[in-house]
């Protein structure tokens, strides 16, 4: 290995170059300016400031103004005050684009690497620009930090009035696309549109968008809508939205433990996966936007999410989650006391793009009017894929069924298939499922028997310890979200035998539970080698060894 040595008579002479060296290069002081001690306004800030300066406002006043950043800095709001950006929707920032006027779009972030904190961004006002769109806040740059703000607009705007656009306005002008965008626990409140991604030059450069620790709520339309994306959304909240919390129109979006409630309460799903679609005037039909062409249709990842209450109780009909072009995988997610059905799809219109849905544990529970899963093979053209595995699904409130497959002709090729699911339905036989199935349980009495169903509470559908459903999954896994609540505790081996052909280990387990059995010749050996993963068999899990008696081996048993 090449390795660089100074010798110790050259050693204090390097070191005293690099101290000169280091003194030579200079240090780059950020300056912090004052709103209104230092300007008066915003704009005359950020006028005055230089990259990497810090811009505070001190006090809770609301600033009426359109602000463009086109430096790197840091606007944020001092602790204990919560300034308003209130847009006036009085310059033309965009003209080279055919946005001629005003363009309604509010603050402006056109620096790579902005921050901006503890602000309201606001756009009260119902005017779109000359491309139908105003914003209280548009992202055009990549590498922004938006955190702790509170974004609102108008909810009955005709026009797309969004709280945040995140687009690639600044392309034509040499910019770079919005990559890298973080909104860290951000309010998004009564807006028609709460945070829209999308693209008005490039489609191809799909920009990063990571949303974490926000709430969506009071918006009318989509509280997250997507034209393009690749979109991260960790421990959010969709709750009390008139309209649809995350549409899906192209891109992707990975879902991981949120909470959706109250949704949809006038119109829309809590989760829509769509083409986007542009309307044409001349045929009177919705025609593909320029969203799908080249790119695929949207998808959407949920993992560890809880959906419930969604819908209107006077009249429900949208479903929790519609999947009409698209993909959606959904994992050890709960779906509850929903009016609609929790989860539709449907190949119904002219499709470009095949619906497709991967459930793997989850529950669906008690949907109030409909089934709880519905599949409408209509007359489109393209395909359905709908596979769901070691889940529970739940009709005993007097709705319809647990599963409903309906098929028009011509029917496309399809591929329907429930695998380790438990079925409770007083109405449902294994024959009234049109699918493949294999290894499913049916009970047409009783109930699951969760510990208990609040949608709220962290420990709910959760199993009991010993409960066969703890152990009819997949590979001896449990069936719903989240198994049972006992806590795992170590295995202790209680017996080791030899046999005619090897070794037999037993060890205390856990249902519900893989353990691995790993060995080594060498006690002194660098690690142990994992030569079997073997499922709980209940109480007690044994396995068996082969050895041809030669050396030494040494086993142990552990949780992975």
């Amino acid at each position: 290995m090449y390795s660089l040595r100074i010798p110790c008579s050259h050693f204090l002479a390097f070191m005293l170059a690099l101290i000169l060296s280091a003194s030579a290069v200079p240090t780059l002081h950020s300056a912090t300016i004052a709103v209104p001690e230092d300007h008066a306004t915003v704009q005359a800030a950020v006028n005055a400031a230089a990259d990497g300066d810090i811009i505070e406002i001190t006090n809770s006043a609301v600033y009426n103004e359109d602000v463009t950043i086109a430096k790197t800095l840091t606007l944020r709001g001092v602790e204990g005050q919560r300034p308003t950006i209130q847009n006036t929707n009085s310059i033309e920032r965009f003209a080279h684009l055919g946005i001629v006027g005003p363009d309604c779009l509010g603050t402006v972030v056109r620096a790579a690497g902005c921050r901006l904190s503890n602000i309201t961004f606001s756009n009260p006002q119902v005017e779109a620009d000359a491309a139908g769109v105003s914003s209280a806040l548009t992202i055009i740059a990549p590498g922004v930090t938006v955190e702790n703000c509170t974004i609102t607009t108008v909810d009955t705007a005709p026009d797309d009035n969004v709280g945040v656009a995140v687009v690639d306005l600044d392309l034509p002008t040499g910019g770079s696309p919005p990559m890298d965008t973080l909104f860290k626990d951000c309010l998004f409140d009564t807006n028609k549109f709460g945070l829209a991604i999308s693209w008005f030059i490039a489609p191809a450069l799909i920009p990063t968008v990571t949303v974490d620790g926000c709430t969506f709520t009071n918006n009318s339309g989509s509280s997250l809508e997507m034209d393009t994306g690749n979109v991260q959304v960790t421990n959010c909240t969709f709750m009390d939205n008139p309209g649809t919390g995350i549409e899906v129109g192209a891109g992707s979006v990975n879902v991981v433990d949120t909470v959706f409630a109250r949704n949809g309460m006038q119109n829309g799903c809590a989760i829509n996966v769509e083409l986007a679609t542009n309307w044409d005037e001349t045929a009177e039909a919705p025609v593909p936007s320029p969203v799908g062409e080249g790119l695929p249709a949207g998808s959407i990842q949920l993992n560890r999410c809880v959906f419930y209450a969604h819908g209107d109780p006077e009249f429900a009909f949208d479903p929790t989650v519609r999947v009409h072009e698209g993909t959606l995988h959904a994992s050890h997610c709960i779906f509850t006391e929903n009016y609609a059905s929790h989860l539709m799809m449907d190949n119904a219109g002219e499709e470009i793009a095949p619906a497709q849905v991967f459930i793997d544990h989850c529950d669906f529970y008690q949907s109030v009017y409909f089934s709880e899963i519905v599949i409408y093979n209509l007359s489109g053209p393209q395909q359905i894929t709908f596979q769901i595995k070691n889940s529970i699904v739940t009709e005993g409130d007097g709705g319809l069924w647990a599963i409903e497959n309906e098929f028009w002709e011509p029917v496309p090729e399809n591929d329907f298939q429930a695998q380790y699911v438990a079925f409770y339905d007083p109405m449902l036989n294994e024959g009234d499922i049109a699918m493949e199935q294999l290894n499913n349980l049916f009970f047409n009495t009783g109930m699951p028997p969760y510990n208990n169903t609040d949608p709220t509470a962290p420990d709910s559908f959760l199993l009991p310890d010993g409960h066969a459903l703890l152990t009819a999954g997949e590979n001896g896994t449990y069936l719903g979200a989240r198994g049972t609540g006992i806590e795992p505790h170590p295995p202790i081996l209680v017996a080791i035998e030899q046999t005619e052909t090897g070794i037999r280990l037993c060890w205390n387990s856990q249902n519900s539970r893989n353990y691995e059995v790993q060995q080594r010749s060498d006690l002194g050996a660098a690690s142990w080698e994992t030569i079997a993963t073997v499922p709980s068999a209940g109480e007690t899990t044994c396995w068996e060894s082969a050895t041809d008696g030669t050396g030494a081996r040494f086993w142990r048993i552990v949780l992975p």
